[in-house]
């Protein structure tokens, strides 16, 4: 679908300028809680205050830049994508609910990470954790997926959307690495499972696309898919702080070789025949 005719103001409407935006919002919040020597899991209600404040830059941009940067048909277009179930067949909910689930599980027991596995939260609280699982992806999607990724996709392939996407998506995430008490403390900087993280996604990226693009562009889609990879990464089966997360890396990459190769990476949606 051309989402260009979504387009009211083309130059607020640069993905750039999306990005710029979002960094900015989000790294001055967790800038803040830098400062003050807090996360999100330190135990401090300012410390979850800042660090979902900073989360909620991708959707309080997102949000932004479609009151101002689309026409009204683009408006109602975003709202429609985020609550229509019905634009997801069975098989794509099939997709979206289990790939990320069944892929960490094989690498959890190629790796041989599997026999050590047990059920384990990584934040310190069972609160957060079901706090967390689905309040980040919506907070998340309703930007990346939900509103930039048209963007991208108006100048650029799938494909090539998806790195650009996975790679400022990935780096989005580097100023928590430096917060006191913060999960991402047990992946110190300069450390190979450190420079892993922004890596992963990327093959990721190109998963979401595959599936937002094959389901008429459903936001809901991306937050479910989204969810899944919190729920494997806060329980335990994604171990992002271990070496063995290469693993991960290396069968996620290869599903998303997979989709290039067999649906194009021009729209990564298979073309129906005359």
């Amino acid at each position: 679908m051309n989402t260009s005719q979504y387009i009211s103001r083309p130059k607020l409407a640069a993905p750039w300028i999306y990005f710029l935006a979002t960094y900015t919002w989000s790294w001055f919040f967790w800038g803040i809680a830098y400062l003050v020597g807090v996360s999100g899991e330190s135990g401090e209600a300012i410390g979850v205050i800042l660090v979902l404040l900073a989360l909620s830059g991708p959707m309080v941009t997102g949000i932004t830049f479609v009151y101002f940067a689309l026409n009204r048909e683009g408006q109602k277009d975003y709202w429609k994508r985020i609550i229509n179930y019905k634009c997801i067949s069975v098989k794509w909910y099939l997709v979206t609910f289990l790939l990320i689930p069944i892929v960490s599980a094989l690498a959890a027991y190629l790796s041989g990470y599997w026999a050590t596995l047990s059920i384990s939260i990584i934040l310190p609280t069972l609160f957060l954790t079901i706090l967390t699982v689905p309040l980040v992806p919506i907070l998340e999607e309703l930007g990346w997926r939900g509103y930039v990724l048209d963007r991208l996709q108006e100048r650029y392939s799938a494909l090539v959307s998806s790195i650009i996407l996975g790679a400022l998506w990935g780096y989005w995430h580097l100023p928590v690495f430096f917060l006191k008490g913060s999960v991402f403390n047990l992946m110190p900087v300069g450390t190979l499972t450190f420079w892993l993280y922004p890596i992963h996604a990327i093959p990721i990226s190109i998963c979401f696309t595959w599936i937002y693009n094959n389901t008429g562009r459903s936001t809901l889609s991306a937050i479910i898919f989204h969810i899944m990879l919190e729920i494997s990464a806060n329980f335990g089966l994604i171990p992002w702080y271990k070496q063995e997360v290469i693993y991960n890396i290396l069968l996620v990459a290869a599903v998303a070789i997979g989709v290039t190769f067999i649906f194009g990476g021009k729209t990564l949606v298979r073309k129906k025949e005359a």
